[in-house]
């Protein structure tokens, strides 16, 4: 048992009098959660089991009067909410015991990611996209900025868009229930109904603080509602506030400095595992390159002949603090910083500093500032044949956080020009670079051949330097949503129940990031001859607002989601007879359109790029390519559900107290996907009054979501290794996974929906002397043509496959030559041109040449069968 699970029940304990004990929760499953909230009474015999009847028609768990017991369902009323004392919906969600770990949440800090303040809900630890998340039984829009889940971009909703202080209960209902909500429904359904009939007013206010730095948390919430017209007529407002500051990393010792190797015994200080921080850091990893461009490797040469090595093998090289063991010469004294011949890796040493720390510029918490308007109408006609009702809510929140600053990587192919003012391999006339005749004590040359690098200097790639001269990066996101709901329901033909309503819901998102890298920026910044050129060679400190000048820009991203619904059901508990029992039906149509739109800063989108190439399309260092999206549909759906009672009161036998059977089916077209038919069957048999067993069975359908459905997006990817040229190249950190290798993702032009089918079956034994239930259930989620994407490394393993069953000659025999692409590896990989290099390795090993992987293209499509199963155990004392 996890602790939030333990946690829970032990409040349960406390403030209401109930213990709910989970007795077991395998792989993702937990157990029954609060007691359910019941009125009325179909109790018709005085048996000690069957439970008072819950009428759901208004919050469309089933369209007419049903037993809470006879559905996997678990009420939450508003007393059991507000004794937790949560402020937001997304901590209530959080807190079921039978919710898994959230997908959107707001500790999610990179370019893609859904970020803010974002919660979403994760029934059964399935999967967030599996699970329905409704208000008042309608849907909600998702929040407009996806996030890459399962290897593909998913849109969820944001559950703290629904005001936690106006929820009257929450019915969970934790089997599929695709044929009364939605296709898509494949988890279950979380259903918030907002309380409509308050009359009074209730205020509430909470402050906190911490004893350890200065954090503090403020809460404020007003509720008041009224009755007029007799008693006919309810209006109720509640409006709500929360703030909250930063918690910087440095207030807290276990998380600044992030070097936690002073915890340990010293006799364990040399495993760096406990280092952390980053080889990236403001002392720069770099490698010179030749006059071709390439890299090359290079050697220090003093007055007496004697040689070292300037760089490693593969050419790379770093800057450190002249302290620091392996300095080879302070080649910029002022600084105090020197040159060392390799690339910066995990510190191996105590003393160690140069590794990043991220904490020195990072936050734990973000700050954050909410607000939520919301009021509730609700009128009943004179005759009290019909009831009005409507809702109308406005959320808004803020969110500041800080984050470490930006990285230039291999991915951004940014050198520094020869003519730079810091370049120490600059031209001869330059002050600093590195020869005897600048006052330095040695000359750098060539390692092959000892001839010295050119007059006019060499240009230096920029491999990983962390630009903290730039300041942290700042995200700031705010997040707005407004929500209309008008309807009416009532009676018609003497016992039927109808009902129908529109809801129109609008979900916005301003992210934006200041302290990015502009690739143009920065190359400009780079180009100039004079001290206020940028300086990648000096270590931290070095540079100031006129050096860094139009290299530091913000970025933005504005996503959008629009929700129109309309819906007209039918219901009648006792629309006919089966041996003298009622036979309930209920039946409905709805209407829905979405709209999503995600416009990309223009520094990526496409709009401004740096160059042609694939990296090139974006500007901003460390963010990939990301066209601008726009996508809608349309829905028409139609469902129908019986319930039909074979045993009941009229006609029970021994061994069959009662025994119901519900049938549902669910047709829905979409635009773009046409249509579909699902169907749910459940089977409820009282064997005796106090023990019934259950089995419900029911199919689903998930069309991929709009943002998904675009153009193709690209991902720059380091830690991919080019297995193949990893054979005769192993000291080229282009084939270990240190550069970046794009991936260029697409559609599959055959892309279809996903399918579902989830089984569900248990029991539940009541002892009523003691006030005491048992329950126990097993269930089962398949999903056949999940949508997904390929694995880039897979792809790359699959091509070396291929490539090591041709040898040098076969490429001699295709004809082909130096400058020339390899014909015969996979289409799904481009690489660079084969050069001098390439060839003269792979003729050394019998290899066939092929150059460096430049792309990757992976597809998202459909997939094969997905899986997860699990038992809930529950036990409540009452």
């Amino acid at each position: 048992m996890n602790s939030k699970t333990l946690s829970i029940y032990l409040r349960s304990l406390i403030k209401r009098k109930v213990a709910l004990l989970a007795l077991a929760s395998l792989l993702v499953s937990s157990s029954y959660a609060q007691n359910a909230t019941t009125s009325g009474s179909n109790n018709d015999s005085g048996d000690a089991f069957e439970l008072p009847t819950v009428n759901v028609t208004g919050s469309r768990i089933s369209r007419f009067e049903t037993e809470a017991t006879d559905l996997p369902v678990t009420r939450f009323d508003f007393d059991a909410i507000d004794s937790e004392g949560f402020v937001t919906s997304g901590e209530i969600f959080s807190e079921l015991v039978f919710t898994g770990n959230a997908d959107f949440e707001e500790s999610q800090d990179g370019p893609n990611d859904a970020r803010g303040d974002v919660t979403s809900v994760n029934l059964r630890g399935v999967g967030s996209e599996f699970t329905l998340t409704i208000l008042d039984g309608r849907r909600l829009a998702p929040h407009p900025l996806d996030q890459t889940i399962g290897f593909k971009a998913s849109l969820l909703v944001n559950a703290n868009i629904i005001p936690a202080g106006l929820i009257g209960y929450l019915d969970v209902l934790r089997d599929g229930a695709s044929a009364i909500y939605g296709t898509d429904a494949t988890a279950g359904v979380v259903n918030a109904v907002l309380e409509r009939d308050y009359s009074g007013t209730r205020i509430k206010a909470r402050y906190g603080w911490t004893e350890q730095g200065d954090f503090d948390e403020t809460s404020f919430s007003i509720k008041h509602g009224f009755n007029f017209n007799q008693g006919r007529t309810n209006a109720t407002f509640f409006y709500s506030y929360f703030d909250r500051p930063n918690i910087p990393s440095t207030d807290r010792p276990y998380s600044f400095p992030i070097d936690h190797r002073h915890r340990i015994p010293e006799e364990f200080r040399a495993d760096t595992s406990s280092a952390n921080g980053s080889s990236n850091g403001p002392f720069a990893n770099l490698i010179p390159l030749d006059p071709a461009g390439l890299p090359v490797r290079l050697e220090l040469i003093d007055e007496t002949g004697d040689d070292t090595a300037l760089t490693s093998s593969s050419g790379s090289f770093h800057v450190q603090e002249s302290s620091s063991s392996g300095s080879l010469i302070a080649h910029q004294p002022q600084n105090g910083v020197s040159l060392d011949n390799s690339t910066r890796s995990r510190g191996t040493t105590f003393e160690d500093t140069e590794r990043f720390d991220f904490g020195e510029f990072t936050d734990l918490t973000g700050s954050a500032e909410r607000q939520s308007f919301f009021t509730t109408f609700r009128h009943d006609t004179e005759d009290g044949n019909i009831m009005f009702f409507g809702d109308l809510g406005y959320y808004r929140a803020e969110t500041v956080q800080r984050r470490a600053p930006s990285v230039v990587n291999s991915a951004a192919a940014i050198a520094v020009p020869k003519d730079n003012f810091w370049n120490p391999f600059g031209p001869v006339d330059s002050p600093n670079r590195i020869s005897i005749a600048n006052g330095f004590g040695s000359d750098v040359v060539f390692r092959t051949g000892e001839a010295p690098i050119p007059d006019e200097g060499l240009d230096v790639l920029i491999t990983g330097w962390r630009t903290a001269d730039f300041g942290p990066r700042i995200v700031s996101v705010t997040n707005e949503s407004l929500l209309a709901t008008v309807g009416a329901k009532g009676k018609i033909w003497e016992d039927w129940d109808w009902e129908s309503g529109f809801r129109y819901n609008r979900n916005k998102a301003e992210d934006s990031e200041t302290g990015r890298v502009s690739k143009t920026g920065i190359v400009a910044a780079l180009a100039r001859t004079s001290p206020d050129a940028l300086n990648v060679f000096g270590g931290p400190g070095v540079n100031s607002a006129q050096n860094i000048g139009p290299a530091a820009i913000e970025v933005t991203r504005v996503g959008t989601y629009d929700l129109g619904a309309w819906d007209l059901s039918f219901a009648n508990s006792n629309a006919a007879q089966l041996f003298g029992n009622p036979i309930g039906f209920s039946f409905g149509t709805e209407f829905r359109f979405e709209d999503f739109e995600d416009d990309r800063d223009p520094r990526i989108d496409g709009t401004i790029t740096f160059d042609d190439s694939v990296n090139g399309r974006s500007d901003v260092s460390g963010v990939s390519f990301t066209p601008d999206r726009t996508n809608d549909r349309t829905v028409v759906s139609a469902y129908a559900e019986a319930l039909i009672p074979f045993v009941g009161k009229e006609n029970r036998i021994p061994g069959i107290h009662r025994l119901e059977l519900q049938a549902a089916g669910r047709y829905e077209d979409y635009s773009d996907f046409g249509d579909v038919t699902k169907p749910k069957f459940s089977l409820v048999w009282y064997p005796s009054p106090d023990v019934l067993a259950r089995v419900s069975h029911s199919k689903g359908f998930r069309a991929p979501n709009l943002s998904l459905l675009s153009d193709p997006i690209q991902r720059a990817n380091t830690g991919l290794d080019d297995t193949y040229r990893e054979e005769f190249d192993p000291d080229n950190p282009r084939n270990d996974g240190t550069f970046s290798i794009t991936d260029f993702r697409s559609l599959d032009p055959d892309l279809g929906p996903e399918f579902s089918e989830t089984l569900t079956a248990g029991i539940v034994t009541r002892i009523p002397q003691w006030n005491l239930t048992l329950t126990a259930d097993h269930w089962n989620v398949q999903v056949t043509d999940l949508v997904g994407r390929n694995s880039s490394q897979d792809i790359i393993d699959a091509e070396a496959d291929i490539l090591n069953a041709l040898a040098f000659q076969d490429f001699i025999d295709d004809g082909q030559g130096i400058g020339d692409v390899a014909a015969r590896g996979s289409p799904l990989i481009d690489r660079a041109a084969v050069t001098q290099s390439d060839f003269e390795l792979a003729q050394t090993e019998g290899h066939y040449p092929v150059g460096n992987i430049e792309l990757v293209r992976t597809t998202i499509f459909n997939q094969a069968l997905r899986e997860v199963s699990g038992w809930d155990f529950g036990l409540e004392w009452q």
